[in-house]
């Protein structure tokens, strides 16, 4: 059985979506981004098993199903991964125990699966269950995730508790796309497959916790009680999880100032400023990377590398960073932000208006250039990104004529596509670094290069980059990213954590930003589980 990905175009759009409706909910709550990268000491004490701890999200879940579950945070208490990554970008086993591939062509990977898990609802885990949980995945009409499971042609099992995965290319993320951030990897029990409808109401996996029908309420409050079959129970530190949905900034400050909830998903910049000089703990993720795509680089001004280098001069990400953005976030001039696989270490880009004034008289514009600057409020709310961009650029003698696009996102994929807009801002994910250029600004049609554009020495370092080690990977990127940064087809602006706020008796927190896209708190490893302490 062959399953290949979705075309170029239709893997861009689904990352899109999913990429905006995280920033329209960062968006609701006041702050495009969020968050101080600095926290206070995590809790400290003696750990108290048991009780109950609280949790108050931004937005309710669309659905249960794990595989296309947003926000993926209300499927994590429930449905255990293959292979878990702690908020340093470490993996470590989970439903997997060991994992390799089994050539030097990054083509097919070995998952080895731990004996005597049993399933919440009873089931069996093996090496059967676990493939026809990934085909499901795979073959699920519509799914927005199906992309990060990465060019899957066939699953073998190999034995009752080792599976092959087949990719019909290099692909050498496959642990990662095991893992929870990604889906792929988050294992529905057989009975689970046997009834997809009641998977949107239901849980059916194999993590810490299962829902309680009887005590939630759809759209408002969920509750998990612990699961008796857990394989790992001293990484359990709760009987029950409840998440409640608090959507008001200002009423999930006050929930946690009350002592209503214990933790506060996504809390924007205010908030959290507020929130850690009341003595209350930061745990941030790493955020969004706050962009300006150059889109339109096959005609016009911007087919010239001289005028695209030009705005990139032109802009001072420093007070971008600060007067856009707020606090915690930081200037940046590269897709790969320090800490990433693929940082180069190259000095940042400083604004320098008489460079790039040269620049665009080199290219042939010595009165100046116009270009036209897209944007949609739910990135960008209020259009201060551009406003603020638009403002900056003008001192370089670069005019942006700003389109404003508001409501559906169509309203911004259509001249976006059209070939309408020359730049627009964006925010992307800071993801890994070979999914961000996979999915997000290589392929033709992908959201970051609506127009095809093509490169032949990215091209090739990209190749490489896929069929290269593990331990060749992080310089085989940097191959890939000095390319991309050198021909600024993306000319990044400041990236932007957002903030996890913790009540003070919460203990095992991160002490850095976190790496996963969405917190997870629920590790199997009992050093790095979440727990209150006293």
């Amino acid at each position: 059985m062959k399953m290949s990905q979705r075309s170029s175009i239709r893997r861009g759009l689904v990352t899109a979506v999913a990429t905006a409706a995280l920033a329209t909910v960062l968006a609701l709550s006041g702050c495009a981004g969020s968050a101080e990268p600095g926290s206070t000491d995590a809790g400290s004490g003696e750990a108290q098993i048991g009780g109950t701890l609280t949790i108050g999200q931004k937005q309710a879940v669309n659905t249960l199903d794990p595989a296309t579950s947003g926000p993926p945070t209300y499927v994590f208490p429930a449905y255990e991964p293959l292979i878990y990554q702690q908020p340093d970008g470490s993996l470590i086993p989970a439903l997997a125990t060991e994992w390799s591939y089994t050539d030097d062509t990054n083509t097919s990977f070995e998952v080895k699966i731990r004996e005597g898990v049993t399933f919440a609802d009873g089931g069996s885990l093996d090496a059967a269950a676990v493939k026809a949980s990934l085909e499901r995945f795979l073959s699920l009409e519509g799914n927005p995730n199906a992309t990060y499971a990465g060019p899957v042609e066939s699953i073998d099992v190999v034995d009752d508790y080792t599976i092959v995965i087949h990719y019909s290319t290099a692909f050498p993320v496959a642990a990662l796309s095991l893992s929870q951030d990604w889906r792929f990897g988050l294992i529905v029990s057989p009975d689970g497959l046997a009834d997809e409808e009641a998977l949107a109401t239901e849980t059916h996996g194999a993590g810490q916790y299962v829902l309680d029908s009887s005590a939630t309420v759809d759209g408002s409050s969920y509750t998990f009680d612990k699961n008796e079959n857990y394989w790992s129970p001293e990484a359990v530190k709760f009987d029950t999880i409840d998440m409640k949905v608090i959507s008001d900034t200002a009423a999930q400050l006050a929930a946690l100032e009350s002592g209503e909830i214990d933790y506060a998903n996504n809390a924007p910049a205010q908030t959290v400023t507020t929130a850690v000089a009341e003595g209350f703990q930061n745990a941030p993720t790493l955020g969004v990377l706050a962009n300006v795509m150059l889109v339109k680089r096959d005609s016009g001004p911007l087919a010239d590398e001289r005028v695209r280098e030009a705005i990139s001069l032109a802009l001072d990400r420093g007070s971008l960073a600060s007067a856009v953005f707020g606090e915690g976030s930081e200037a940046q001039s590269t897709i790969a932000i320090e800490g990433q696989l693929g940082n180069t270490g190259a000095d940042p880009v400083e604004q320098n208006i008489d460079e790039a004034k040269q620049l665009l008289a080199d290219a042939g514009y010595p009165d100046g250039v116009s270009i036209t600057l897209l944007s949609i409020d739910g990135i960008d709310p209020n259009f201060t990104i551009a406003t603020a961009v638009q403002s900056q650029l003008a001192e370089a003698g670069i005019t942006a004529e700003l389109t404003q696009a508001t409501g559906a996102f169509d309203n911004f994929i259509g001249p976006l596509y059209g070939g309408e807009a020359d730049a627009a801002i964006w925010q992307w994910s800071i993801i890994n670094t070979y999914y961000q250029f996979s999915t997000n600004l290589i392929p033709a049609g992908a959201l970051g290069n609506p127009l095809g554009g093509a490169d032949d020495e990215l091209s090739s370092a990209f190749e490489a980059a896929s069929s290269a080690s593990e331990d060749e990977l992080d310089a085989a990127l940097q191959a890939v990213v000095q390319r991309y940064d050198d021909m600024n087809w993306t000319v990044p602006v400041a990236s932007v954590p957002n903030g996890q706020l913790f009540a003070q008796n919460i203990g095992n927190l991160p002490t850095a930003p976190s790496v996963p896209q969405s917190l997870n708190i629920f590790s199997p490893d009992p050093d790095t589980s979440v727990e209150r302490v006293g």
